[in-house]
């Protein structure tokens, strides 16, 4: 029971977090939203897929941890949280065309690494935040994680070649410190003020005609998955 109340809680942060990505693309250049959709059986990727108007694909799943735990290692190396690395690899190269993105990021409420062990892995990144400035954005450490003329760190990469793995770490973003969620609206959280903050700012949302564009531009009729969860 207490890993279900645990699916369910996290079905709740992806919903919350999805809905404020998808008034986003009210007031943004976003020519669709797809949500919760798997593109192949491996994909790790499925939570949310935007794209863009200038064609740029970015995916994002989404991680919600009731503890106020730090990231480390083995976050990417057990199959606790679906993140191993070898398999966020194969989910990308299982990806096809229509939906192989330029960016795949890991959007996890955890907070920034306190080892210095587990640091090392990481490295800042330029990319900007999803949430308003309220998350912290890293790459993975390529030169840690697998030198050029050594092994790899992790011995769930044995079986994958270098230059896969830095392919994919140069265009995987793991985002740390994303706002997290009460479940409760009467006392909302940092993401469902972004959420109500976004909603409730007349000035950020279009008049009405375009907004009802806008949102037939980001979730379409024709495809099922950006007006349907498939939980349900």
């Amino acid at each position: 029971m207490a890993s279900l109340a645990a699916a369910h809680k996290g079905y709740f942060y992806q919903d919350v977090a999805t809905a404020y990505f998808l008034a986003r693309s009210l007031v943004e250049s976003v020519r669709s939203t797809t949500v919760d959709a798997k593109s192949h059986a491996s994909d790790r990727f499925d939570d949310l897929l935007s794209l863009g108007d200038d064609g740029t694909k970015v995916r994002r799943q989404f991680k919600h941890s009731e503890s106020l735990m730090a990231f480390e290692r083995s976050f990417l190396t057990s199959e606790t949280y679906d993140l191993r690395l070898d398999q966020l690899i194969k989910s990308w190269q299982s990806d096809p065309a229509k939906v192989r993105a330029m960016e795949y990021r890991v959007c996890v409420t955890w907070r920034k690494p306190t080892a210095n062990d587990d640091r090392s892995l990481l490295k800042r990144s330029n990319a900007p935040s999803s949430f308003a400035g309220q998350s912290s954005c890293f790459q993975l450490n390529v030169d840690v994680i697998w030198p050029k003329r050594g092994q790899p760190l992790f011995k769930c990469l044995k079986h994958t070649k270098r230059a896969d793995f830095v392919a994919f770490a140069k265009r995987v973003i793991i985002e740390l410190e994303c706002p997290r969620a009460s479940r409760d609206l009467d006392r909302p959280g940092p993401m469902e003020q972004l959420l109500l903050s976004m909603l409730s700012d007349p000035r950020r949302l279009r008049s009405l005609p375009e907004s009802a564009t806008g949102s037939s531009r980001s979730c379409r009729a024709a495809n099922p998955s950006c007006i349907q969860d498939p939980r349900s």
